[in-house]
């Protein structure tokens, strides 16, 4: 699947809340209020890679470390899905899972990356394994079975995001699809 947000796909459509909108190569969401998040892909994706460009724009509040964007993956719905954000305050890097609206840390580790610089994230998705990469960096490696499918996407807390250049790529014999290629935008 390729879906560059020409129209031209419909087989997995970007859905969610807020006023999402494409220009100069990026999907954005500039409301800084509440939540807002945007998902695509298949309800049913279990192990891929999955890659996006990512960066902070314009937090509510800078001073608070959870304000910044974030990407989710095997997520079920806006109650039941994994998280991974870069703290804007520290640097932190955590990968968060909610469960029936619970939200609770799995793993975070210290990092002298800026969410409001570009990055490129990187998730791979092999069972209950989970590593999670910052520009070819490997910087969480962690076993947890809260959730084993669903579709992926982006969040934002009070704070507007930017993402380009997003791929799912799930290894060849899966069931589902032999190999399921998203490039959503190109910054």
């Amino acid at each position: 699947m390729i879906d560059d947000f020409d129209g031209a796909n419909s087989a997995y459509p970007w859905n969610g809340n807020g006023s999402w909108y494409i220009s100069g190569g990026s999907y954005n969401q500039e409301d800084n209020t509440g939540c807002k998040s945007g998902y695509a892909g298949n309800s049913a994706g279990t192990d891929c890679r999955f890659e996006a460009d990512m960066v902070t724009v314009n937090p509510l509040n800078p001073s608070i470390g959870w304000m910044a964007s974030s990407l989710a993956f095997r997520v079920t719905d806006t109650d039941n899905l994994y998280f991974l954000r870069l703290n804007n305050n520290n640097g932190l890097l955590q990968l968060r899972s909610i469960v029936d609206g619970t939200n609770a840390l799995v793993a975070s580790v210290a990092t002298a990356y800026s969410p409001a610089t570009w990055h490129t994230y990187r998730v791979v998705l092999s069972g209950n394994a989970i590593k999670i990469s910052i520009d070819n960096e490997i910087l969480i490696d962690v076993t947890d079975m809260d959730h084993g499918a669903g579709y992926i996407g982006a969040r934002t807390h009070q704070n507007a995001i930017s993402v380009a250049n997003v791929s799912v790529i799930q290894p060849a014999g899966c069931e589902a699809m032999r190999r399921l290629i998203c490039v959503c935008m190109r910054r």
